[in-house]
């Protein structure tokens, strides 16, 4: 290759590297742009996590109190239907008691009742028997005495 060949080369590489450092420079100004654009878009973004940050903190606080409230309602209605079972098998099992021990009992009572009574008969008849035969001795008496 021929020297001016070369320097021709060598010309139009420099001229071409010209060129590439011209276009360099114009690009620095647009990368500043960009990076003050970034860095301005990063504060912004910091600040609307940080209102984030508040809203979800809220959200979660008023999740967990709405949460803590129906927990507690759905315990009381538990409780009140467990303790309505509760009485309604307390009630079954006192009935079943009562007829199981008291009518016996009230049975058992019933019958000396009756048998009562037919001694109280018994014993009124008995007495009235006595009394008619104590008056007809004593009228025996005072009408053969007398």
């Amino acid at each position: 290759m021929s020297s001016s060949a070369r320097e021709a080369l060598l010309a139009e590489a420099i001229g071409d590297l010209a060129k590439l450092l011209n276009s360099v420079g114009a690009l620095v100004p647009a990368l500043d742009a960009s990076c003050a654009a970034l860095i301005e878009a990063s504060a912004k973004l910091e600040a609307h996590a940080a209102a984030a940050d508040g809203r979800i903190a809220a959200l979660t606080q008023a999740s967990a109190t709405h949460a803590v409230k129906h927990i507690a309602r759905r315990t009381e209605e538990m409780t009140r239907s467990a303790m309505e079972v509760q009485v309604r098998a307390m009630e079954a099992d006192a009935r079943e008691l009562f007829r199981r021990e008291l009518t016996p009992a009230l049975q058992r009572l019933s019958q000396i009742a009756v048998n009562t009574n037919r001694r109280a008969r018994w014993w009124t008849y008995a007495g009235t028997a006595a009394l008619a035969s104590m008056i007809t001795c004593a009228a025996t008496v005072f009408l053969l005495a007398g």
